[in-house]
């Protein structure tokens, strides 16, 4: 390596630049969810955050920001630094720990102090001439390279489990068997050099043991797993946060878990297909999931959850097709369903499933001896400080000279009383008294620099950054516009798709209890009448946003279209509606949530249809009367 190299890797410019990527890396990749370790609906939620922060997902990798090539030349310039730090502070620490120390060492001692001391006339003989030096706590100088040698070993322990490290996940249903190849696993995740994982004998999920808390909260989630190795099968449990060596792999239980509604569709003629149906929690005990058959339906499927885990006995059941409510219902197991168009669906049963995570990381005890190193070295460092002592005595007749210095590694303004101490017993070993008025104090020592160059290069950084943060603050009606934005799109998504199931609990994420309390009578009114209304967004504007701490309204100018179909069949009822409105949605923050609280028209809305295809108490003699009625049974 040449000089010019050394230089730039050891300079602090360049050491700052490199922890501070590494530190906002690491940042990045403890904040947003991981593949391998976070739930399918957090990576979800991830990718649907917004057009741009999905790009910047997509094209820097910051999904598995520990296995891409950023994170990978960002660790290898670091220890290329931390190597060439550490050279130079096993050198030093040679030439210091065997160093011949003399009196010209102690001459920018922090301590030092020179006096006389009278000796005694009865004194048998005047003291000789004499220097003694000496060094304690000599280990402390050991601490800097320790610690940097154990930080440097856990850069190359990342570096290496983003190589070779592999991780897999798969959802098993109770009962299921997961056979030792790789291709049985739901999703790899392997590193650049990493191969596949897999486990060396086939394990089997047998049970599956949940408890709540009464207000739904997981307490506890324990799977009882049997696993074949070298031709025995032993029993095991895994709980969340626990590992289960099997061979050279750990095999862990994610959070994810849930009943499964095992489903068959049956057709004259045709292969019955068959499926898992994974639920997955929507909060509170309740569990949810899709499936879709084969003549093109989808089957909505929910059940609860009881507090003790207890196997739910049925499920409740919606088929649609083509935006059509086919049938709405509950199944236990073993029954079956009769849909439109001659296709039978059965309901098996309801077991659980639970999500496993297997890992194999060859870098894991790098890692952990870098963390012992890392402790000793802080250990060392701010506990034990090499210290230089010095004492030289000179007769001068009938007095004593003595020259007494006292010089710290490190943290020079700990060693006053330890001075102080030293220049006292020097003092009575004399035997004397002091010729001079007093001890002269030692010299004190300067007040420590708590800003090197390499700090203030950081500090300035945060000062950009957070200065940068404050210019932003000019783009902040706009980030709440696009707030707003999602906010409605997401309103009208979830409660037109509660319309056309004809399920208003699917609305709890977006309404409060007030909205709520409204969607639960219009919705019911269609169900009661035996029909569903299918509504699709045709164009959104947001024209004006005001927020005011727990409140947010919105104002829209939106297009939609309508029609009602009837359940069983999907055939439409009365006439079909393009409709176009100006909003006012007034958002409440509950629960850390913005949920619609009411929506007001703020113009006279524009109607397609001139009535509805079901009675309503409402007065109709008037077109003001036929829009209001539009909208309040309409607009989703």
């Amino acid at each position: 390596m040449t000089r010019t190299a050394q230089q730039f890797l050891k300079s602090p410019k360049a050491i700052v630049g490199e922890l501070a990527a590494l530190a906002l890396l690491c940042t990045l990749g403890a904040a947003i969810p991981q593949q391998g370790t976070a739930t399918g609906a957090e990576l979800e939620q991830l990718h649907q955050a917004g057009p741009v922060l999905a790009w910047l997902v997509n094209a820097l990798g910051l999904d598995h920001v520990f296995r891409n090539p950023l994170f990978l030349s960002v660790a290898a310039l670091t220890s290329a630094s931390l190597f060439v730090v550490i050279l130079g502070q096993l050198k030093r620490l040679r030439f210091q720990w065997s160093a011949r120390l003399t009196e010209a060492h102690f001459r920018s001692a922090p301590f030092r102090a020179e006096f006389e001391v009278e000796l005694p006339q009865n004194r048998e003989s005047a003291p000789s001439a004499h220097t003694r030096i000496w060094t304690e706590r000599r280990i402390g100088l050991l601490g800097s390279p320790v610690f940097h040698i154990g930080l440097l070993l856990l850069i190359m322990a990342g570096a290496l489990q983003a190589l070779f490290s592999t991780s897999a996940i798969v959802d098993l249903v109770e009962g299921e068997t997961l056979p030792p190849e790789a291709k049985a696993w739901g999703a790899q995740f392997s590193g650049m050099l990493g191969k596949p994982f897999h486990l060396d004998g086939p394990i089997t999920l047998q049970t599956v043991k949940a408890a709540r808390y009464t207000d739904g909260d997981l307490r506890d989630l324990k799977i009882e797993v049997a696993h074949a190795l070298a031709g025995k099968t032993e029993i095991a449990e895994i709980a969340v946060n626990h590992d289960l060596k099997i061979g050279g792999s750990r095999l862990f239980l994610g959070s994810d878990f849930g009943p499964a509604a095992l489903l068959e569709w049956q057709r004259a003629g045709a292969v019955s297909n068959r499926e898992a149906v994974l639920l997955k929690e929507r909060g509170a005990g309740n569990f949810e999931g899709a499936a879709n058959g084969s003549g093109g339906e989808v089957t909505h499927v929910r059940v609860l959850v009881g507090a003790n885990g207890e196997r739910p006995g049925g499920v409740e059941i919606r088929v649609m097709k083509n935006g059509a409510l086919l049938f709405t219902g509950d199944l236990a197991a073993g029954q079956a369903v009769n849909l439109p168009g001659g296709e039978t669906l059965i309901l098996h049963s309801t077991p659980f499933w639970a999500r496993l995570r297997g890992i194999r990381d060859s870098a894991l005890w790098l890692a952990y001896a870098s963390f012992a190193l890392l402790m000793t070295g802080v250990v060392l460092i701010f506990t034990v400080v090499k210290v230089d002592c010095c004492v030289a005595v000179t007769p001068l007749g009938d007095k004593c000279r003595i020259f007494v210095a006292l010089k710290p590694h490190r943290l020079a303004p700990l060693f006053q009383e330890r001075f102080d101490l030293l220049v006292r017993q020097q003092q009575e070993a004399a035997g004397g008294t002091l010729a001079a008025p007093g001890v002269p104090a030692a010299r004190k020592t300067p007040p420590p620099r708590w800003f090197s160059s390499a700090a203030s290069q950081t500090a300035a950084a945060l000062l950009l950054v957070l200065s940068s943060g404050a210019l932003s603050g000019c783009g902040k009606s706009a980030s709440e516009t696009e707030q707003a934005r999602k906010l409605v799109e997401r309103y009208n998504q979830v409660v037109s798709e509660a319309y056309r199931r004809g399920d208003v609990r699917l609305t709890d994420s977006v309404v409060g209890p007030k909205e709520g309390k409204k969607l639960t009578g219009l919705i019911g009114v269609r169900l009661d009448e035996g029909m569903t209304l299918d509504s699709q967004l045709v164009s959104l504007e947001v024209t004006g946003v005001e927020k005011a701490g727990e409140e947010m309204r919105v104002r829209t100018k939106e297009r939609w279209h309508y029609c009602d179909r009837k359940i069983g069949s999907g055939a439409l009822v009365g006439e079909e509606s393009t409709d176009s409105y100006e909003m006012l949605y007034l958002f409440k923050k509950m629960d850390k949530k913005w949920l619609v609280d009411e929506i007001q028209f703020t113009s006279k809305p524009i109607v397609g249809r001139t009535k509805l295809p079901f009675p309503t108490e409402r007065p109709s003699a008037s077109a003001d009367a036929t829009v209001s009625t539009q909208k309040q049974e309409s607009k989703p």
